[in-house]
């Protein structure tokens, strides 16, 4: 990002994790970019400072409508938002083959767990917090319409500008019939 953009702001809630990046980016002499601790529901950011937005993997452990709401804030009139997310499918693949288990961490546990915060969200608009969402890009699309977003692209993971980059997915576009990791990119309507 820092090689394709004059500068960069890099958010993330763990401190160790931010001076980890700091540490990273002085390593390599990487000098446009910043990175702070905060959450991206409600960032310690002007109106309308961003031309852009990167969202990679983050959006579902949030309450990802205050987010969308968040993001369409700090994007300029014209920004572009670029976020990935996961479907349904994604958490029926952990449930039933598992994926990067350890002794600390069960994939099974965690897609249950996102299961029932899922049916949680949708039910009362309240989830757990820190735990995931199952997110669908039919509701999302709607809700990024309605926010005041023009959906550009939209599709499973690794299909966005894929004409241009011939970008090899690294996860299959569904899981048991249904849509798993995916991404967007929308524009802030002006």
């Amino acid at each position: 990002m820092a090689e394709l953009n004059e500068n960069v702001c890099g958010l993330e809630l763990d401190l160790d994790r931010v001076r980890a990046c700091c540490n990273i980016a002085e390593i390599i002499q990487c000098k446009n970019i910043n990175f702070l601790t905060g959450s991206v529901e409600s960032g310690p950011f002007d109106d309308g400072m961003f031309d852009g937005l990167f969202s990679y993997s983050v959006i579902y452990l949030t309450d990802y409508r205050k987010t969308l709401l968040e993001f369409y804030r700090l994007l300029k009139p014209g920004g572009l938002l670029y976020f990935s997310t996961n479907g349904i499918g994604w958490y029926l693949y952990n449930l039933i083959e598992t994926h990067n288990d350890s002794s600390d961490y069960s994939s099974r546990k965690m897609a249950a767990d996102t299961i029932k915060n899922s049916i949680d969200y949708y039910a009362t608009g309240r989830g757990s917090i820190g735990s995931s969402t199952i997110m669908n890009s039919n509701i999302v699309s709607g809700e990024l319409e309605e926010i005041g977003f023009d959906v550009l692209e939209i599709g499973p993971e690794g299909s966005i500008n894929n004409k241009i980059h011939n970008v090899t997915p690294f996860y299959p576009a569904t899981n048991y019939g249904y849509e798993n990791v995916w991404e967007v990119l929308c524009r802030k309507k002006i």
